[in-house]
């Protein structure tokens, strides 16, 4: 439920509005879930709720993982470690800058 509506009790948004449908990723800010370790997706949200993860820039994830029960962070964990991951992104996703 959290992976895919969210709590607005809680007030934590659901995990596909960045990460995407299928947790598939939106590339090249936000990255893919589907097929990661279940341990590993754990670590990161345990991270990011102890502060020690800080690679988010607008510190939504803080946030959210802060707002997280160790049940949910397991729950969260498994449902996308159980689904398959996503094709590769296109190489030409990150363009770079015109030449003047």
């Amino acid at each position: 439920m959290l992976a895919i509506q969210g709590s607005a009790k809680r007030r934590v948004q659901a995990c596909i509005n960045c990460h995407g449908p299928g947790g598939s990723g939106e590339p090249p800010a936000y990255p893919y879930l589907a097929g990661l370790d279940a341990k590993y997706i754990a670590a990161a949200l345990q991270a990011w709720k102890d502060g020690t993860r800080t690679n988010d820039t607008g510190q939504q994830m803080l946030g959210i993982a802060r707002a997280l029960t160790l049940e949910d962070v397991a729950a969260v964990a498994d449902y996308y470690a159980s689904l398959p991951p996503p094709k590769p992104s296109p190489l030409d996703i990150v363009q770079a800058p015109a030449a003047r």
